[in-house]
């Protein structure tokens, strides 16, 4: 073999230990999940259609909302919606009525997914504010890109905390809040 062929074979052999030590980096999981201990016990009714179902009357209507996933295009739709029946007011009730209903004052539940639970819950949890802050904290930031950018910095490749983590903390910090689901 000549020097050149050598060297060629050697460069070779370290690409392929690199692309090889590269792949099984990949196997390697530094994240430790713990659970935190609860530290109260809400002790309530039980939490479903049903047991939600016997607080109306009989002559009393109900409506129920249920926003669909497609990302933010999904919480642009549940959020116009909203914005719909928040403009929809209903006659008054009575004649010594000062304030009037909305559509969306009737809404009784929402049930959601993916992209629509993000308005969802930001409605759950702060309620008509969201016209004020939704637009602005979440439908019109990009955060995908914002997502992507802390993915791919190389600082936050060797973290205990993955993807899912992440997204976790751009939500509390700029989103929610730290919130449970007991506010909801």
């Amino acid at each position: 073999m000549t020097t050149t062929h050598q060297s060629n074979f050697r460069f070779k052999k370290v690409v392929f230990l690199i692309a090889i030590l590269a792949c099984l980096n990949g196997c390697i999981s530094t994240t430790i999940i713990t659970n935190i201990p609860k530290t109260e016990i809400v002790d309530s009714d039980y939490y479903g259609m049903s047991a939600f179902s016997e607080r109306f009357e009989d002559n009393e209507n109900s409506i129920t909302l249920a926003f669909s996933g497609g990302g933010m295009r999904a919480a642009a739709l549940s959020y116009g919606v909203l914005k719909a029946l928040e403009s929809s007011q209903l006659p008054a009730l009575t004649d010594t009525s000062e304030s009037q209903v909305t559509l969306l004052d009737e809404v009784d539940t929402i049930s959601a997914v993916s992209g629509g639970s993000f308005t969802a819950a930001y409605y759950g949890l702060f309620g008509k504010k969201i016209f004020k802050d939704y637009e602005g904290a979440f439908l019109r930031r990009n955060i995908e890109t914002e997502l992507f950018r802390i993915l791919t910095n190389p600082l936050n490749w060797f973290s205990r905390k993955g993807r899912t983590d992440r997204a976790i903390d751009i939500y509390d910090r700029d989103i929610f809040g730290v919130q449970s689901f007991a506010i909801l």
